[in-house]
């Protein structure tokens, strides 16, 4: 493609395919980079593979991450051991490592480390939350800022909950504000907002329950 590569000087065993795909890459080795502009800084990096336009633009030192997708890890420059596919996904992420999104707009907002989420928008606001789990369409797409929470289920987990929740199933703690709750079953404890320590196991478990 159109200076793919253009800049290499040491850097070897790279595949640059597409109109300026690499063409700011520099001593990296091992890259592939398939897709307009993916790939397209200085980079230094080694191991990474962006596949789809503009994947990885921004890449500089960050190893052995994976974007497949529209602008997939576009902002990712030094953040290492990353997986996101799909369009958007991880799309901010700078530094954060070992980061999972599979899904369009998965953990699109996300700069730290160690989340996974699976689903479309699941993840999709979380800033500063580490180490949180989302499964499902729309799960946990409003959390900032909670960490270790797990959510399973469209919708489960999400509004921006607080810290070590977990809802399995469809909408479950949808609207969890609080911490330390568990739920497992279709809309249970579906009200909580700012609802602590509460446990409930069934479909509808505690959906009345708002607060306590």
């Amino acid at each position: 493609g159109f200076e793919a590569g253009n800049d290499i000087t040491t850097g070897v065993k790279n595949t640059l395919i597409g109109g300026l795909a690499g063409d700011g890459m520099t001593t990296g080795g091992n890259n592939t980079a398939v897709g307009y502009e993916s790939l397209s800084s200085v980079c230094t990096g080694s191991y990474n593979t962006a596949v789809g336009r503009i994947a990885m633009r921004a890449m500089t030192s960050g190893t052995e991450n994976t974007g497949l997708g529209n602008a997939a890890l576009l902002a990712n420059t030094t953040g290492n051991y990353n997986t996101s596919v799909g369009s958007d996904s991880l799309k901010a992420n700078i530094s954060g490592h070992n980061n999972t999104a599979l899904g369009f707009e998965a953990l699109q907002a996300a700069t730290v480390s160690n989340n996974t989420a699976l689903g479309y928008q699941a993840g999709l606001l979380i800033g500063t939350g580490i180490q949180n789990v989302f499964v499902g369409s729309n799960a946990g797409d409003a959390t900032d800022d909670g960490t270790n929470n797990v959510g399973v289920g469209h919708g489960a987990l999400s509004a921006n909950c607080g810290a070590s929740n977990t809802g399995i199933g469809h909408q479950a703690l949808s609207v969890c504000l609080a911490s330390n709750n568990t739920a497992v079953g279709q809309n249970a404890q579906v009200l909580v907002t700012d609802g602590a320590q509460n446990t409930s196991l069934g479909a509808y478990a505690l959906q009345t329950t708002t607060t306590g």
